[in-house]
């Protein structure tokens, strides 16, 4: 058998099982990322609900407080001397 052959056929099985490891490794990746951004897409929207909880009771928090200034400016008016 010629050298060329014998170290072609040697290196054959070397490259092939480094493509299937690259794949294996490639799709692990791809899963640990896709993982992740699960993870990552369950927090912002954590986030984005509790932002929006906080908006929402601020918004409560200035009606009821245009409420009582709108009050105490009325009691001002009745007890102010003309």
């Amino acid at each position: 058998m010629p050298p060329e052959l014998i170290n072609l056929l040697i290196q054959l099985p070397i490259v092939a099982a480094f493509i299937i490891y690259s794949e294996r490794k490639d799709k692990q990746f791809i899963e640990a990322l896709r993982e992740q951004r699960l993870a990552d897409r369950e927090i912002m929207n954590k986030l984005l609900e509790r932002l929006n909880a906080l908006h929402n009771a601020h918004e409560e928090h200035d009606q009821r407080m245009t409420q009582a200034v709108v009050q105490m400016e009325e009691r001002t008016r009745r007890t102010r001397p003309r």
